[in-house]
């Protein structure tokens, strides 16, 4: 069950690939319902108060309007990343296992970000991350590679545009910072760039916002 940031819709999966939306506090007002023909749903949450992110088993980014509806974009991930029917593939019995979509008892490798839950352990999305509602941080798997060459960081940037496109925009390294807490860096290698990361929680949303960033070109005038 996801929360919008607003507190007014709340978002559910079930293991046949259907995805109510209801109001809040009136739970009993059913809003719509997104149905993916029994297709397994590895993820859904609120970006933001406009857009609902799914990501379903052939790890396609579905980005929904929430006001309408209406499905605004797709992106593949497939489009980018070498994924093998080996990674992709469900483990039946472990997905019988699975019936709750969302287990909050789930443990993340972080505690401060819990951002995401997948209803069983994928090895191609190991965790992701929102920032400022236009951007999303992937944690790729340790065997996942790139169509191109191997990755050397296990984190992609994915952004949505103003025209609400899911885009790919870079690769990088993302790490927390130990002697401040909540925060992180994200390293991009496209921009040459590195951005200060703040974990923050604002009306029932967690988020990571860029606090600042730099070039790595003013660290050596």
């Amino acid at each position: 069950m996801k929360v919008s940031p607003s507190g007014k819709i709340i978002a559910t999966a079930d293991t046949l690939g259907k995805i109510k939306i209801v109001e809040f506090p009136n739970i009993y007002n059913m809003l719509t319902v997104l149905l993916y023909n029994n297709e397994d749903i590895k993820f859904c949450d609120f970006i933001n108060n406009q857009n609902l992110l799914v990501i379903n088993s052939s790890y396609e980014f579905h980005l929904w309007d929430i006001n309408d509806f209406q499905l605004k974009s797709k992106f593949d991930l497939k489009s980018i990343l070498e994924i093998s029917k080996e990674e992709s593939k469900l483990d039946e019995t472990q997905n019988l296992e699975n019936k709750e979509i969302f287990n909050e008892e789930n443990k993340r490798e972080d505690e401060n970000l819990e951002n995401a839950n997948f209803c069983h352990e994928d090895e191609v999305i190991k965790n992701i991350f929102f920032i400022e509602g236009t951007k999303i941080i992937l944690q790729i798997g340790e065997n996942v590679k790139s169509l191109k060459e191997a990755f050397k960081s296990k984190y992609i940037l994915l952004e949505i545009t103003e025209s609400d496109e899911i885009t790919f925009i870079d690769r990088g390294v993302f790490n927390d910072i130990p002697s401040h807490e909540n925060s992180y860096l994200f390293i991009s290698e496209k921009t040459k760039q590195l951005f200060f990361l703040k974990y923050e929680e604002n009306n029932n949303k967690k988020n990571l916002n860029i606090v600042s960033k730099l070039n790595f070109e003013d660290l050596f005038r």
